[in-house]
């Protein structure tokens, strides 16, 4: 169910303003993070060029139908993460879960701590088509050392 309503330009900001101090009111001074939901656990050999494929016929992805999400877990990096783009703004870096090994793109994650030691990883799985080979890849959602609990986490 949507709901819309009209505001003059020259009152923006104002309900801006309004809006925040509710949010903070509401919340204690501060906002929690978004809830990260998954469709659910995988191991890393499971993500294969069939399954990703498979989704893939579920598209287009959007409002209403949004992309497969899955936690990994107990994953380690093969190599140091490398910078990417024109402002190094996102990260590509390689996992492995001692038997399958995968590439992981972070958008946006250029700033942030990558992952150490043994984590887990929550992660929408692409098909990436690269000089005529095509490859799983995984785009990072989140991500926590390993052994914390059950998957679902708040998004980072």
């Amino acid at each position: 169910m949507a709901v819309g309503c009209s505001v003059r330009t020259e009152r923006l900001d104002a309900v801006r303003e309004r809006l925040n101090l509710l949010a903070r009111d509401r919340f204690g001074g501060t906002i929690p993070p978004p809830e990260l939901l998954l469709d659910a656990e995988l191991p890393l050999g499971d993500l294969s060029d069939g399954l990703v494929g498979w989704l893939a016929r579920l598209e287009p992805t959007g409002q209403g139908n949004p992309p497969a999400r899955f936690v990994v877990r107990d994953l380690r990096l093969t190599g140091p993460a490398q910078r990417m783009g024109r402002e190094a703004s996102h990260l590509r870096f390689k996992v492995t879960d001692g038997q399958a090994s995968v590439d992981v793109v972070w958008w946006g994650g250029g700033k942030e701590l990558w992952p150490t030691g043994t984590f887990d990883l929550a992660v929408e799985p692409r098909l990436n088509e690269y000089r005529g080979r095509r490859s799983v890849q995984l785009r990072m959602l989140d991500w926590r050392p390993a052994d914390q609990g059950p998957a679902a986490s708040g998004a980072r």
